[in-house]
């Protein structure tokens, strides 16, 4: 539908881009009207989608460190092992959620915190220092539109686009 958009005319490209916008505020207040442990088993399921493998969603703590691990294949000799703490809330992820995250890693292993909102820029700043293990951040946007291409919670509807060609009637054999 993406590519279809570009030769639609205005008012049709503006109807899709707001009905879109409106399915991912609806799928962002879903979300975070889950269950905490069903949004982290639905976090297990993004990653799999994404093809990370040995995927395990850890026992529910009530949000007390790692909820997921797993691994992510870049190339055979490239292994991120990965520690994954998902966030269901309002207010923005905070800077210590970031350095107790980067604190729990174990050797070799990379974070990624994925969250319903957003990050401040304290958590930012301290998941982009270059003297800690590499922590990954996926905001809330972030994470309907990866759950929208790997359709986990919403589905894509292709359309049919007709475009007339107009009518050559005869060709050039009925002037002979």
């Amino acid at each position: 539908m993406v590519g279809l958009t570009a030769w639609l005319e205005p008012g049709v490209k503006q109807d899709i881009a707001k009905h879109n916008a409106e399915a991912e505020q609806q799928m962002l207040a879903e979300l975070r009207e889950l269950d905490p442990e069903d949004f982290e088993q639905l976090v297990g399921e993004l990653l799999r989608a994404l093809g990370v493998s040995d995927v395990e969603v850890t026992q529910y703590h009530g949000d007390k460190g790692i909820d997921a691990t797993g691994v992510y294949e870049l190339a055979p000799s490239l292994v991120v092992r990965l520690a994954v703490q998902a966030k269901r809330q309002a207010a923005n992820v905070v800077r210590p959620v970031v350095q107790a995250l980067s604190g729990s890693l174990k050797p070799h292993q990379q974070g990624l915190i994925i969250t319903t909102s957003d990050f401040g820029k304290g958590a930012r700043d301290e998941a982009a220092r270059d003297d800690k293990p590499l922590i990954w951040l996926i905001n809330g946007k972030q994470l309907v539109k990866l759950l929208i291409a790997n359709d986990i919670g919403a589905r894509r509807i292709p359309d049919e686009l007709v475009e007339p060609t107009g009518f050559e009637l005869g060709g050039d054999e009925a002037n002979d």
